[in-house]
């Protein structure tokens, strides 16, 4: 994961919070944009309010980390690049295949908010939206440990 939360300035469509959550858990900015909104769909408004407050309360990502890392980018060339390349290709997905529970923890959290929901709803058959909140989860999870093989 990376060292600190932060508001992404790479991968903004509004405030930066997706992307920044993304860049933590070390996953694709638009699979936290689609849970994000089947949050706000299935907690009535709620979820954004949490964007909000997490685009108040989360410090945006410094400029020098986006300056470094298209410097070293720009500075790269030649065959030197390409040695560099496969290294950190190979370090990559040996990072992704350690580090990568961001899924894990997102499924997770729709598991939980479906169980509740329907804890709250008193089970009622004519409840979708704590169903739909746990086979999210579900399949969250699911796609986690095939990720991982």
């Amino acid at each position: 994961m990376a060292e600190r939360l932060y508001r992404s300035r790479k991968s903004k469509i509004l405030g930066g919070v997706c992307g920044g959550i993304a860049d933590y858990f070390r996953v694709d900015p638009v699979i936290v944009r689609i849970l994000w909104i089947v949050l706000c769909l299935f907690s009535l408004g709620i979820g954004i309010i949490v964007y909000l407050v997490c685009w108040v309360i989360i410090p945006l990502e410094p400029e020098e980390a986006v300056d470094v890392s298209a410097r070293e980018v720009r500075e790269e060339t030649g065959e030197e690049t390409k040695a560099k390349e496969a290294e950190s290709a190979g370090e990559a997905r040996k990072e992704e295949k350690k580090g990568d529970g961001g899924l894990l923890v997102i499924g997770s959290f729709f598991v939980c908010l479906g169980f509740l929901w329907m804890i709250a709803e008193q089970f009622h058959v004519g409840n979708f939206g704590g169903m739909a909140a746990i086979l999210v989860g579900l399949t969250i999870i699911i796609y986690w440990i095939v990720e991982r093989r």
